[in-house]
């Protein structure tokens, strides 16, 4: 018989303009750092790229949250787990992909995602990316990571990874109108929603 199909596989991303609260989360485990009541941006060190930086703006994804259901809030996604292997190579392969979609108009250089900051300190600590000890890798990693890092992860009680924030500065005036800005993030819930699909084509079943 042939082996069985391995359950979809889906990574929730959420990109947003501006970037809305963290989600409401227990108390933050002991060795986790506290969840921001506010996001902060992490600097990003702008040069002229032949557009003015008031026509740059801020475009987040939000991994690991989905929207209440007739509100603006979000909530915990319980399909979200950082722990998986495929989840780890998921979210790193995502930001690598999106960055290189023209129609978002990212600006080369000019985005954070963490995990991929992970993925190379753990190569520097001779361990292995993705692992199955995430649990016990957060902490050291957030001992030497930059600052802004801390700001862009949530923690459940359990110490478990609840939320990821990545940052993509792109060259759209996100201060433009609604009419202006919906076409544009329209392409974005599009490009996510693509290349989320291609990389859970990807890696399902990894953690086979």
């Amino acid at each position: 018989h042939p082996a069985p199909t391995p359950p979809p596989f889906h990574l929730p991303a959420t990109p947003v303009i501006p970037a809305p609260p963290p989600p409401p989360a227990p108390p933050a485990h002991p060795a986790s750092p506290a969840l921001p009541s506010t996001v902060t941006a992490p600097p990003l060190h702008l040069q002229k790229r032949g557009m003015t930086h008031d026509r740059q703006g801020l475009v987040r994804l939000l991994f690991g949250v989905r929207q209440v259901e007739g509100d603006s809030s979000y909530e915990p996604d319980p399909a979200f787990d950082l722990s998986a292997i495929e989840a780890q190579l998921a979210i790193v392969d995502l930001c690598q992909r999106i960055h290189k979609v023209p129609e978002l108009k990212i600006i080369d250089g000019l985005w954070n995602c963490w995990p991929m900051l992970l993925k190379t300190f753990q190569a520097q600590h001779g361990k292995p990316y993705p692992t199955y000890a995430l649990h016990q890798a957060m902490p050291a990693f957030l001992q030497q990571a930059p600052r802004w890092v801390h700001d862009h992860v949530g923690f459940a009680e359990d110490g478990a990874v609840l939320w990821v924030l990545a940052d993509f500065r792109v060259e759209f005036d996100t201060h433009s109108s609604g009419r202006q800005i919906q076409p544009y993030m329209d392409a974005w819930e599009a490009a996510v929603d693509r290349v989320n699909r291609e990389v859970a084509k990807a890696f399902r079943g990894a953690d086979q």
